[in-house]
């Protein structure tokens, strides 16, 4: 049954309407609160953040000693300083819950969404609250996530980006698989569980027993270590780790599991493939050719976490599995927890590690001549490591994080 995370929020009075139409809503009731509600503290405070939020850091300059309010109110706001505007509007939205828990229902008239806030102290329409509106060039910048819903802290789940949406699958979570189904919404920064909402409504429209249905097929079985490849408007999910019981003597390992979700009906699929089929397998790689046809999965570790280091190409429109025959004599090792890109007709292979060790090295694959080769490297080695994550912008691959026997690593790569 799909993991879902204890509920943070106070209580069905909490605002639920997304951002900044929170902040707009919130500023609107403090607007129209009298002062005598707020101690003189929050009041500056209250001041400081929504100036934040709606204009940015303090650039005015500052008044004169005498002018005691005024003097207040500017060290107040300057004490944000770089703050992004949206972490302003959270920290509004969040003191105003801690002060007055039950404000969103004494709201005369709840706003609607993408309503612009009459009162003072609104953010303006163009306010530009997307994940843009946090960046700090050269600088690490943490989202606020205060939202009602989010996701349990996890590891070796499985992550893909397609178009705005962060989906997040499954993973590890005190010493337990997951199987819950995240998405993160670049343009609004906020977390849905958008299956479970679908279940929810499903079992409003068709009585407990079909959603009660709807939950024991709603997608495979709780995993870490899968890999989730955006392909058109669906997810393919290939592998992961979960819990099964001992192999007998003479049984051969189970094959690979492919599943699709459909993502305009958050109905999963599973897809029956043919061919030379993969060995199951967790903390492999799966690239979509540029063709769009094919996915090339990578290493791994099969179900008795021993490493693997073969290649194999799943056909798409017929799915159909083969093994690609290497040519070359030199071939990296056998890993897990790698990352993988393809550019043109090659893919690049950076880390990743066994059981005993973690590797620092970069592999490139010629995919029509099935040759491995090392390519001129310049610049200082990186630190050996696996688990890490990689994204590629334009002629520059990012590597991020991971870690080894000894130490997790912070630093990136390009």
């Amino acid at each position: 049954m799909t993991e879902t995370p204890h509920n943070q929020s106070s209580g069905g009075a909490a605002c639920q309407i997304p951002y900044p139409d929170r902040f707009n809503a919130a500023a609107e009731f403090v607007a129209n609160t009298p002062e005598t509600a707020f101690s003189d503290e929050v009041r500056l405070l209250f001041y400081a953040l929504h100036s934040q939020a709606s204009k940015g850091p303090c650039t005015d300059g500052k008044p004169w000693g005498w002018n005691v309010v005024e003097s207040a109110k500017w060290q107040s706001w300057s004490q944000l300083g770089s703050m992004p505007q949206m972490e302003a509007m959270r920290l509004y939205v969040r003191t105003l819950d801690e002060e007055q828990p039950e404000w969103w229902t004494r709201m005369p008239e709840q706003p609607r969404p993408g309503a612009a806030g009459a009162a003072s102290g609104a953010a303006p329409d163009d306010a530009g609250v997307s994940i843009s509106s946090v960046f700090q060039e050269g600088t690490w910048v943490v989202i606020q996530q205060d939202d009602a819903k989010k996701p349990i802290p996890r590891y070796e789940q499985g992550a893909a980006l397609l178009g705005s949406q962060l989906f997040v699958l499954g993973g590890h979570y005190g010493g337990r698989y997951l199987q819950d189904l995240w998405v993160y919404n670049l343009n609004r920064l906020q977390w849905t569980a958008p299956a479970a909402e679908q279940q929810q409504q499903d079992a409003a429209e068709g009585g407990e027993e079909e959603g009660a249905a709807l939950l024991a097929q709603a997608g495979p079985p709780a995993s870490a270590g899968w890999s989730v490849t955006p392909f058109q408007d669906k997810l393919l999910v290939l592998g992961g780790h979960m819990k099964v019981g001992k192999l007998k003597k003479g049984q051969s390992l189970p094959p690979i599991s492919v599943w699709l979700v459909d993502l305009a009906t958050l109905r999963w699929s599973a897809l029956p493939t043919s061919g030379d089929v993969p060995c199951a397998r967790g903390g492999h790689t799966a690239c979509l050719l540029a063709s769009g046809d094919k996915v090339v999965v990578y290493g791994g570790e099969d179900s008795h976490r021993r490493p693997l280091g073969t290649v194999h190409v799943l056909d798409l429109q017929d799915l159909s599995w083969s093994e690609l025959q290497v040519s070359s004599k030199a071939q990296p090792t056998s890993r897990s927890g790698h990352v993988a890109t393809i550019v043109n007709d090659t893919m690049l292979v950076f880390g990743g590690g066994s059981i005993a060790s973690c590797f620092n090295d970069l592999w490139q694959l010629d995919l029509g001549r099935g040759a491995w080769s090392k390519p001129d490297l310049h610049g200082p080695a990186p630190t050996p490591r696996a688990g890490h994550s990689g994204a590629l912008v334009g002629d520059y691959w990012y590597i991020l994080g991971g870690g080894n026997n000894v130490k997790g690593e912070a630093a990136g790569l390009a």
